[in-house]
C-alpha cells in the first residue's frame, strides 16, 4: 500500500511507481499532480485501489489501465482528463467502483472526454458503482435492466428501453 494523499503533491507521478509490482492500493488522491497518468500504471497489476481523484491530470486515460484486470476500484473524478475512453478498461473485469469525470464516466465535473461508453465494460460483472453520461451500452450486464441501477446518473440516453432512458442525440455525446 502506498498511500500518499492529501500531501500537496505536485508535478508528474513518477515512472518509476511502475516498478512496485506487488502494490496492492495506490493513493495520491488529493495532491496537486498535473500531467498524464503515466503507461506504466498498467504494470501494478495486483492493484485493488487506484485513487487518482482530486488532483490536475489534464490528459488522455493511459489504455494500459486494461491491464489491471484484478482492479476492483478506480477514482479519478476532479481531475482535468481529455479524449476518450480507453477500450481496453473493459478488460478489468473485476471493477466494482468507478468514479471518474469522463464525459462517459461522471458527471458534474468539467470534462473534455468524449466517444462512447465501450462496451466491454459489459464483460465487468462485479461492477457495482458507475457514474456515467452519454450513451449507455446495450450489452453484457448493460443489458440486464435488473442487474444495474442508474439511479443518479440523470445525464444517460440510449439503452436498452426497460431503462427509460431518453434518445440520444449527436450533441449530447
Amino acid at each position: 500500500m502506498l498511500s500518499m494523499g492529501g500531501n500537496l503533491l505536485h508535478g508528474n507521478i513518477p515512472v518509476g511507481i511502475g516498478n512496485l509490482l506487488k502494490l496492492t492500493r495506490l493513493g495520491l488522491e488529493g495532491n496537486d499532480l498535473s500531467g498524464s497518468v503515466p503507461d506504466i500504471i498498467g504494470n501494478l497489476q495486483n492493484l485493488e485501489v487506484l485513487a487518482l481523484n482530486y488532483n490536475r491530470f489534464s490528459r488522455l486515460i493511459p489504455s494500459s489501465l486494461g491491464n489491471l484486470t484484478k482492479l476492483p476500484r478506480l477514482y479519478m473524478e476532479e481531475n482535468g482528463l481529455e479524449g476518450s475512453i480507453p477500450p481496453s478498461l473493459g478488460n478489468c473485469t473485476s471493477l466494482q467502483d468507478v468514479v471518474s469525470e469522463l464525459t462517459i464516466l461522471m458527471a458534474p465535473c468539467p470534462s473534455r472526454l468524449a466517444g462512447q461508453i465501450p462496451s466491454k465494460l459489459g464483460r465487468c460483472t462485479s461492477l457495482e458503482l458507475l457514474h456515467l453520461e452519454g450513451e449507455e451500452p446495450q450489452g453484457g450486464v448493460f443489458g440486464n435492466a435488473s442487474a444495474i441501477s442508474i439511479h443518479g446518473n440523470d445525464k444517460l440516453c440510449g439503452g436498452i428501453a426497460e431503462l427509460q432512458l431518453q434518445k440520444c442525440s449527436s450533441f449530447l455525446l
